[in-house]
């Protein structure tokens, strides 16, 4: 209905449906509202993002020179849905993205066994899953000790220091800043030029 009123794709994503989420957050804040209106208003959310990302023209992201990420939530990260807004963003500009929810330690090998990443972006909403996503960036090294690693996430306005407490090369929360930071944007030129 909105795309049909002339709401653009990304305005419905990146404003409405994200304006959304942070409002069921702050009436359950407020208590307003009890966890299980917020878990419901979510699940709907994060159904309507689905259905939106099936709308992305599926040939653009699964080019085999688009740019790859691995984008990880660690099992002690509660929130599901900015990871997911944060992956649709990156398909609808052609990024082939692989989505990990609730990552426990000793999975990055399995997960390295199915996709070769470009970057691997980390969400970080609270300090309880710090050590968990210290963990992750010691397991990514092994598989492959030169790919760039950001973090990002509520977390950053608290702690400063997070990349450097985990082991990540970088933390922003500016996904154009961390695509440029993991020179994502110059890649597809770089990865398929004929000698």
């Amino acid at each position: 209905m909105a795309l049909a009123q002339g709401v653009g794709h990304a305005a419905l994503t990146d404003d409405f449906i994200a304006n959304a989420v942070r409002r069921l957050g702050a009436l359950w804040a407020e208590d307003q509202i009890s966890w299980t209106d917020v878990t419901i208003g979510t699940a709907r959310l994060q159904s309507l993002l689905r259905h939106m990302d099936k709308r992305i023209d599926a040939g653009r992201v699964k080019r085999p020179d688009a740019a790859r990420v691995l984008l990880i939530s660690g099992v002690d990260m509660a929130h599901t849905f900015g990871p997911m807004l944060l992956a649709h963003q990156m398909r609808r500009q052609g990024i082939s993205v692989a989505l990990s929810l609730e990552t426990a330690p000793g999975t990055v090998c399995e997960i390295f066994g199915k996709i070769a990443p470009d970057a691997v972006f980390l969400t970080a909403s609270h300090c309880d899953g710090v050590e968990t996503l210290a963990q992750l960036v010691k397991e990514v090294r092994v598989f492959n000790s030169g790919i760039p690693i950001v973090v990002g996430g509520p977390l950053l306005c608290t702690e400063t220091d997070i990349a450097h407490r985990i082991g990540a090369d970088y933390a922003t929360s500016d996904l154009e800043k961390a695509l440029t930071l993991c020179d994502l944007r110059n890649l597809t030129a770089r990865k398929f030029v004929n000698p």
